[in-house]
């Protein structure tokens, strides 16, 4: 049989140690166990409750004036020039995919700012 060494401290018996060493932890009687309300180590099981999240308030983002918007949508027209290595003969539709981007996004945005002003 196995043998099990029993720390001094444990809050078991003298005899309860005694039985352990004869018998196996899982054999003694009277052994306290960690769960036992009088043991001081036991931990209470509480159930808590979990909160939602509170929404951190959002301040309102400033919509972009006629000029930020048209630099918006050069930059991102750009981009798309750029992918295509500046191959002439796109720029307008270069330029209309940016317009639809921007505008996009724009409204997105608003609409989300709309969903968090609540």
């Amino acid at each position: 049989m196995k043998s099990t060494a029993v720390d001094s401290s444990s809050p078991i018996s003298a005899r309860g140690r005694s039985a352990m060493k004869a018998k196996g932890p899982a054999l003694v009687k009277g052994a306290l166990d960690s769960s036992e309300a009088g043991n001081s180590r036991a931990r209470k099981v509480t159930s808590r409750k979990i909160l939602a999240p509170t929404p951190m308030p959002v301040a309102p983002v400033p919509s972009p004036n006629v000029e930020e918007v048209r630099q918006m949508i050069a930059t991102a027209a750009y981009y798309h020039a750029l992918q295509r290595d500046f191959a002439a003969g796109h720029e307008q539709e270069d330029w209309l995919m940016a317009e639809r981007e921007i505008s996009q996004m724009l409204a997105s945005a608003v609409s989300v700012q709309g969903i968090a002003g609540r």
